[in-house]
């Protein structure tokens, strides 16, 4: 037992050695037009937050296209009444999930010479596109991905912790490598890219058909030559995922999880699973305690709460809860198993989606 939550612990370390962010000062070296683009589809209780955040930016020269994807509720409405174009889509061709025609479309509707994409739950510190430009530029990097730094309210939404780890080493995003090995993908919510390199690697058009497609664009890109780069989006960029209830908070992950599990990189699942094997153990050794499981859970409690603070507004009561939160990722994950290896097909925001063979 000893030896297993031992190298556990130090798989952890490598699973999430440094997460950089947004905090730190920096300076921009160009002031390029950008255009912020929102596919959005019945995203009422969203849109008006994001679009407010981007009203109040200090970066000049922002470009705002709201892609509504026939909305049903008053998303349309909301965004007509701030200062942003609002372009209905054409119908969903065959091949293509909603995000990614919203995406595309948007590109092609674009003027600024750098494109940002958000989606509607996300919102924008005062100079997050300040922030995210001059660590775009910083970067180098053909794609900047963002993991918007998780706002919670709502006690069940502090249950993401683990899906979002896991999210993040399933991306090999803050391995102990990675300045001398590229990640595998990118992260969905929010990605800064120029126009130009967009359209040179086939934008959303290349992974059309992905449930994940930032992650698919990410890989595309990268095994066609570009870059990613990873970071967390605390001090510039904010999300807050599910609010409507356990049930969207289920489907949600369970797409979004279920299939990266399915696209991530054999060795790196490997090592996942053997991190979170170590932490099962401990939570199963919670059962009977000694000096030595109390010892390794208090090694968890801080790795977990060193991850969780760089990622969302956890705070130590997930850490130390982290068995809870563990029973929690497993459930979702074993509930929905059926429904995304064995019978291929999800829900979500009113569409069936049919998950293909990979």
């Amino acid at each position: 037992m000893i030896i297993w939550m031992t190298l556990s612990i130090l798989i952890g370390i490598a699973l999430f050695s440094y997460i950089p962010d947004c905090i730190r000062g920096r300076s921009l070296v160009e002031l390029k037009k950008i255009t912020v683009i929102i596919p959005a589809r019945n995203e009422e209780r969203n849109i008006g937050r994001l679009l407010e955040s981007l009203q109040e930016q200090i970066y000049p020269h922002i470009e705002v296209l709201v892609m509504d994807d026939h909305s049903t509720d008053r998303t349309v409405d909301i965004a007509k009444s701030f200062d942003v174009k609002v372009i209905s889509l054409p119908s969903l061709p065959d091949g293509w999930l909603g995000k990614s025609w919203g995406c595309w479309n948007g590109a092609k509707a674009a003027t600024g010479e750098l494109l940002l994409f958000l989606d509607a739950d996300t919102v924008l510190e005062r100079d997050g596109v300040q922030h995210l430009m001059a660590i775009y530029y910083e970067r180098k990097t053909t794609i900047l991905s963002v993991h918007p730094y998780h706002e919670m309210i709502r006690p069940y939404e502090y249950l993401s912790s683990f899906f979002h780890m896991l999210v993040c080493s399933s991306l090999s995003a803050f391995h102990f490598l990675q300045e001398y090995k590229e990640p595998s993908g990118a992260f969905g919510q929010c990605m800064l890219c120029k126009k130009r390199d967009y359209f040179k690697f086939g934008g959303h058009a290349v992974q059309r058909g992905a449930l994940l497609e930032n992650m698919a664009i990410g890989q595309y890109v990268l095994q066609a030559g570009g870059s990613v780069a990873c970071i967390s989006g605390k001090g510039a960029v904010s999300m807050r995922m599910y609010p409507d209830g356990m049930q969207s908070f289920v489907e949600g992950w369970s797409k979004n999880f279920a299939k990266g599990a399915s696209i991530t990189n054999r060795w790196m699942l490997l090592f996942i699973a053997l991190w979170i094997n170590g932490i099962i153990t401990s939570c199963v050794h919670l059962l009977q305690p000694s000096a030595a499981v109390l010892f390794f859970y208090l090694l968890f409690v801080v790795q977990i709460y060193w991850v969780l603070q760089r990622i969302g507004n956890f705070g130590i009561g997930s850490a130390l809860l982290y068995p809870v939160h563990v029973f929690i990722f497993l459930s979702v994950f074993f509930l929905f198993f059926v429904k995304t290896f064995l019978r291929r097909n999800v829900s979500w925001k009113g569409r069936a989606i049919q998950m293909k063979k990979e």
